[in-house]
């Protein structure tokens, strides 16, 4: 399944977000279109499934994150409260970490 991420940016972008968590959901965004579309092998699309599959897991409360709904390609019915999981599930690291594998595979 191909992601257009681009259609829930609008919807994404005007939820009351600080300039700084702008910034980091515009980065998040540049980084999922470009593993999506380098992905042929679709190995990113079934990390991407299985990590949000254990944020699920963890956290009865998932809609309520912001980047959570960048990771799994949705736009969030309500304002979110939090914008990104504690470190250790942060979506934000979880990007920054495959685009390195990314990059370390085409080296």
């Amino acid at each position: 399944m191909e992601w257009d991420i681009g259609r829930y940016w609008i919807a994404l972008e005007a939820r009351g977000l600080t300039s700084q968590e702008n910034l980091e959901m515009h980065h998040v965004r540049t980084q999922f279109e470009e593993l999506a579309s380098a992905d042929e092998d679709r190995v990113f699309d079934k990390n991407r499934r299985d990590f949000a599959r254990d944020l699920q897991l963890k956290y009865p409360d998932v809609d309520s994150f912001l980047l959570y709904h960048i990771l799994i390609g949705s736009t969030p019915s309500k304002l979110c409260s939090h914008f990104d999981f504690p470190s250790e599930h942060s979506v934000r690291d979880f990007f920054r970490n495959a685009i390195n594998n990314y990059r370390i595979k085409l080296l």
